[in-house]
């Protein structure tokens, strides 16, 4: 079952830019050594606040992806620019 992962998380006007440059490199390098991760899409709600959206294969996609990021030096540079960050998981039951 498609898995679709949503977080919320604040980066601060200074560091958007690259963010989106460190974003971009860590999901390329999830998709080199994890298969199943499909679309992803990042917002900006206002200056600070960022929903992102990542769509995964299936569950076992996703927690494989979760064992493996930690040992990505592009999940520690992605990370090290968010404030408050959550995370959620949830199955997609429907896509029209």
């Amino acid at each position: 079952m498609t898995v679709l992962s949503y977080s919320r998380y604040v980066v601060e006007p200074e560091n958007a830019d690259d963010h989106v440059v460190r974003r971009a490199a860590l999901i390329t390098a999830v998709r080199a050594e994890v298969p199943g991760l499909g679309p992803t899409r990042v917002a900006r709600v206002d200056e600070r606040t960022w929903p992102d959206v990542w769509l995964w294969e299936s569950r076992e996609s996703v927690e494989a992806a979760r064992a493996y990021a930690p040992t990505l030096p592009e999940a520690a540079a992605a990370f090290a620019l968010l404030g408050e960050h959550r995370l959620e998981f949830a199955d997609v039951v429907d896509e029209v």
